[in-house]
């Protein structure tokens, strides 16, 4: 017969039912009730079935037999490895000192298994100490981001990116109580001084009132308002007011309250190397309508009105309340307005002057009464300084303004003053206002009976300011930089030039940590958790820590290779650290500074580094089921010996062997400073034993007769030593001489999930809580049967020289047990261009949907593992390449049809477990083996995929959405664009079912 070892039964007693029909027809050959032939035929089935299996072995043994004679070897179980996190009962206790090999314990999801022992790899110095703050600062790009902040929840940080929202501001604000308080028109002149009179220089001062550079605003009630004009003239600044825009308001600008302006800087650029030592203001205005004129304790229309009345008299007075002219002490000020007068009669009445009446009178006798005008002849003009009211003018001016010394009507007047330094605010009649008021002091003819008032009639009163000639300087000067609020006090204005818009100083993109403790003892230990966008040139980073006044540099031991990896970043605390105030935050500060350029960092997607956590106090674990130490005597001289530990599953073992009596005082000294020897000495002095730690090798066949080597079989826990011609024969002695230290675990049962590490073997200090902040990964069992077949022919066949692309993906797959399939690529760079002699490893890990951050620790494995074995002319030319796939998320929408409303369900349901076991990339496709790399499935491979459940009658239509990550995040790419890519690899995504029924 052919090919029986792919037979199976049934098709054996197929076989023979149809030679039988020609050669035996008097058989039934009923299966279910068999005659004596058909029973025959059905052993004759099963023994040769048995046979043919048994033969189909023979070369499966004879292969296994081959490679033993090669001392090929099951490769041993792994045991797990990740991170765990300890931490304090709270920030005010003291740290503790947590030494290497402190056990931690996780429960197993198996019950038989019990508690999984850890155990750390390093010291750690277990600190209160916590990040509180992170900032991204960018001088040249002139960014500020605020990355994280304590209390608020957790979100990745995208390193050296500038896409996350820019808080840098540079703005400079001023205020003036008095000169900015401005209601109606107005113009604003900005003068800036280096030294004494000497001015700005001109072309940054055009910059400065460049709207493309900078801009200014004003306060209002409806927030900042920018000015209708800003322009540069005559080596000012002028900003324009426009009356139709809303008032100044008052606000609160770092403390103070007041008027202010803003200078918002948008070309930091332009503006850096501006300085001034003092800056002046001046304003003006005109067209001011007083608050309000009240004449005889009464309110007057502001346009046509008697100031002191119809009918004058000694004392009467006239208020004039205008807040924005009236206040601006020290500058110009008038007052303005159409003056005419009124001619108002007396009311005479001739019982005061009674005619003596005769019988017989004179026409002399019947004189005419006089008339006379009643007229101001003085005024006096005052204002109101706190506590009463004062002269406003020194002199006599302005006395006799409304003496009617003319002839016409509607003459216009102006009264010019220097508003008083002491003018304060009045309530008069309820309206409270800076006021000014002019009261008569003397009246011609006051006290005349008969004649007319000469009443004075004031229209259109206007004010006007000006400060010319009187500049001030602001009351308050705060620059904002950097989220800094900064004064630049009056004191120090006019003598050190200022420089008003600053940045951090760091030119090159740089990461700020604020911490609330300072940094001290050690080794600190910070977990950072890089999300894994592999494939970044690695770049030098500077770490640097605030102390002592300035920045100095922090030495620390970086694992993450410059944040291209997760990993333990290691300092040692310092005993200087100060607290400094930098973006509004007052803290113990970490400042990470990139040596170059920002695009260095970046992958070959074009994604920046991304931090999905930082841990602090946290350290390497490994599980480790046991640590034991075990003793052996080597009775007599003896080749090739070999001693069983009690325990198998070996992580590591280190051997001991007491050679006191064989050392010459050479070999003493040179296995001290090689630090191999650890010698006992009694109370005497004497030495008593020497041990010596003898060197693990694969084989002896490079080993010498006085080597000291020895073979560690870790599976089945045995100590091989040589024969003394390979390998030196350890010496026989009475009392045990071979000391073994081991430590055993490993196994998948240890990939354990996060925070399933939750208790200590011992109670250790304040700390009170241990966790893993991600899974523990990299546990394997002792390898199968098969995948060491498959790995030691390999081996035999490319002999560890890799030339072929079956070479580089077979030595890939050597390197690490959590690798399922590697696809080498002949010719092409990381980003899937064409570049000559390069090659490039893409390389899927098993457990690549949980564990991504895991992938770095797999390319090293790979880099180091193909080292030796390649050309090196790849590695010093950047030419080798290990990847990761580009991920291709697919969502499919299937619209079928289902042949009863009963079936909807139960055929939704298989649909969606179709799809997503279809596109595993390690188990998916039709023959259960994955998806090759670089390979995408079609709409007529889903159909088929999912076309024969039961119940579906048929697949009406199949869409595909592919997503994929790139620096932006996730987003929606063309599929056939994609789909051109070498390095792509399918995963399930969200997918729709949409069922119709016939």
């Amino acid at each position: 017969m052919q090919n029986l070892d792919i037979w199976t039964k049934e098709q054996m007693i197929e076989q023979i039912r149809e030679k039988a029909a020609s050669y035996v027809p008097e058989w039934r050959f009923d299966t279910q009730f068999p005659d004596i032939g058909t029973a025959l035929a059905l052993v004759y089935a099963q023994m040769q079935i048995k046979t043919a299996n048994k033969f189909s072995q023979v070369f499966l043994k004879n292969r296994i037999a081959f490679l033993n004679e090669l001392d090929a070897r099951l490769l041993p179980a792994v045991p797990a490895e990740g991170y765990v996190t300890f931490s304090l009962v709270n920030d005010e206790v003291e740290g503790v000192e947590l030494s290497s090999g402190t056990i931690v314990n996780a429960h197993s999801e198996d019950e038989e298994t019990g508690l999984i022992n850890y155990r750390t790899l390093d010291d750690v110095y277990v600190s209160p100490v916590s990040v509180e703050t992170i900032y991204h600062v960018c001088d040249h790009e002139d960014f500020i981001g605020r990355a994280y902040e304590y209390g608020t929840p957790w979100e990745e940080i995208p390193l050296f990116d500038l896409s996350r929202p820019n808080l840098q501001r540079h703005e400079l604000y001023f205020s003036h109580e008095e000169a900015l308080y401005i209601k109606e028109d107005g113009w604003i002149q900005l003068s800036f001084y280096l030294r004494g009179e000497i001015r700005v220089p001109e072309e940054i001062l055009r910059k400065l009132a460049d709207t493309g550079c900078a801009h200014f605003e004003y306060y209002s009630e409806n927030g900042y308002e920018a000015f209708k004009r800003q322009k540069f003239e005559n080596g000012t600044i002028l900003l324009h007011k426009d009356a139709r825009q809303p008032a100044f308001a008052r606000t609160e600008t770092d403390g103070t309250e007041g008027y202010f302006i803003r200078c918002a800087v948008t070309d930091m650029e332009a503006l850096q190397n501006l300085e001034f030592a003092r800056m002046t203001l001046r304003t003006w205005g005109s067209n001011i309508l007083p608050d309000s004129i009240y004449a005889n304790g009464m309110e007057n229309n502001k346009k046509h009105y008697f100031p002191f009345g119809e009918r004058l008299t000694n004392f009467n007075e006239v208020y004039f309340g205008c807040g924005e002219a009236l206040c601006k002490k020290g500058a110009e000020v008038s007052l303005a307005f159409n003056l005419s007068f009124a001619k108002i009669p007396m009311d005479y009445n001739t019982e005061n002057d009674p005619v003596k009446w005769e019988w017989i009178m004179k026409r002399s006798d019947f004189k005419s009464d006089p008339e006379y005008d009643v007229t101001i002849e003085e005024v006096l003009w005052e204002y109101y300084n706190g506590t009463g009211w004062a002269r406003l003018f020194p002199d006599n001016r302005y006395t006799g303004i409304f003496f009617p010394d003319y002839h016409g009507d509607g003459e216009y007047k102006k009264i010019e003053f220097l508003c008083p330094k002491d003018m304060e605010l009045l309530v008069v009649n309820s309206c409270e206002s800076c006021y000014i008021r002019a009261r008569i002091i003397k009246v011609n003819n006051l006290f005349k009976l008969k004649g007319s008032y000469i009443s004075p009639i004031m229209e259109d009163t206007i004010f006007e300011y000006d400060y010319l000639g009187h500049e001030v300087e602001p009351d308050h000067i705060i620059a904002c930089n950097n989220l800094e609020m900064e004064r630049i006090p009056r004191a120090v204005s006019g003598q050190v030039p200022a420089r008003p818009f600053t940045q951090t100083g760091t030119k090159n993109q740089a990461l700020y940590l604020g911490f609330g403790m300072p940094l001290e003892n050690g080794p600190l230990k910070i977990l950072f958790m890089i999300k894994d966008n592999m494939d970044r040139t690695e770049h030098n980073l500077l770490w640097e820590y605030y102390g002592g006044g300035n920045w100095k540099e922090l030495n620390v031991v970086d694992e993450t290779k410059c944040f291209s990896k997760s990993g333990i970043v290691t300092v040692m605390g310092r005993n200087d650290f100060v607290l400094k105030r930098l973006f509004g935050r007052e803290k113990y500060w970490l400042r990470i500074t990139e040596s170059g350029n920002a695009c260095a960092l970046k992958s070959r997607t074009g994604a920046c580094p991304v931090i999905e956590g930082i841990h602090m106090n946290t350290t390497k674990v490994i599980n480790v089921d046991k640590a034991g130490t075990e003793l052996f005597r080597m009775e007599v001289y003896q080749e090739n010996s070999r001693f069983a530990l009690s325990d198998r599953r070996i992580i590591k073992a280190e051997v001991f062997v007491n050679e006191v009596n064989d050392l010459s005082a050479g070999e003493f000294s040179g296995l001290m400073k090689e630090r191999r020897l650890k010698p006992v000495y009694d109370e005497a002095g004497i030495l008593r034993e020497a041990w010596v730690q003898w060197n693990q090798v694969e084989d002896f066949s490079e080993s010498r007769e006085t080597s000291r080597d020895y073979v560690l079989d870790k599976n089945e826990g045995l100590i091989l030593f040589g024969n003394g011609r390979h390998g030196r024969i350890p010496p026989s002695s009475r009392a045990e001489n071979i000391r073994v230290e081991y430590l055993s675990g490993g196994g998948e049962h240890t990939n354990v999930k996060e925070n399933q590490i939750r208790q200590m073997n011992q109670e250790i200090g304040f700390i009170n809580s241990v966790r893993n902040p991600r899974a523990l990964a990299g546990g394997c069992n002792i390898e199968s049967l098969h995948d060491a077949l498959v790995r030691n022919s390999a081996k035999i066949r490319h002999q560890n020289r890799a030339i072929t692309a079956r070479d580089y993906e077979e030595i890939a797959m050597a390197a690490s047990r959590n690798i399922k399939k590697v696809k080498c690529f002949s010719g092409y760079g990381i980003y899937g261009q064409k570049s000559p002699g390069a090659i490039t490893l893409v390389v899927l890990q098993k457990d690549f949907e949980q564990e991504r951050g895991r992938f770095s620790l797999v390319k090293d494995e790979v880099e180091a593992h193909l080292k030796d074995k390649a050309d090196g002319n790849l590695f010093s030319a950047g030419k080798l390449a290990v990847i990761e796939p580009e991920f291709v998320e697919l969502s499919v929408r299937a619209e079928i049809t289902v042949s009863h409303y009963n079936a909807a369900f139960g055929v939704k349901k298989q649909v969606y477990d179709r799809l997503t076991c279809f596109f595993n990339p390690l188990t998916g496709n039709y023959h259960g083996q994955g998806w090759e790399i670089g390979q995408l499935p079609n709409n007529i491979q889903i159909k088929n995929a999912i076309g024969n459940i039961p119940e579906l009658l048929f697949v009406r239509n199949i869409y595909i959405s592919a997503f994929a990550e790139d620096s932006k995040g996730r987003r929606e790419v063309d599929l056939e664009q994609i789909g051109r890519n070498r390095y792509i690899l399918p995963v399930s995504g969200t997918h729709e079912v949409v069922i119709d029924v016939r």
